[in-house]
């Protein structure tokens, strides 16, 4: 019954565990933001781990799903912030 609050989206584990990956991205970027980093560097910082990660990985499927949060953390850097 923990499936309530997913997006109907996020049927299958797959999809899951990729919204789930990308909403620890999105408060790993909150958190380093009040810890004193600027939000611009804070998505910098995530997204050149997030390249690292892709270059190093020789598994394709876990490379695509790092690729998925990159791309995903690319939309929200792009997204205009509220303070």
């Amino acid at each position: 019954m923990r499936d309530f609050w997913l997006s109907p989206l996020a049927k299958n584990s797959g999809q899951r565990t990729l919204t789930e990956a990308i909403e620890a991205d999105e408060k790993a970027i909150a958190l380093a933001n009040r810890f004193g980093y600027s939000l611009p560097n804070a998505y910098k910082s995530l997204g050149s781990a997030l390249k690292t990660l892709i270059e190093q990985t020789p598994n394709r499927g876990k490379r695509k799903r790092y690729e998925e949060r990159l791309q995903s953390l690319r939309r929200s850097a792009s997204k205009p912030k509220t303070a």
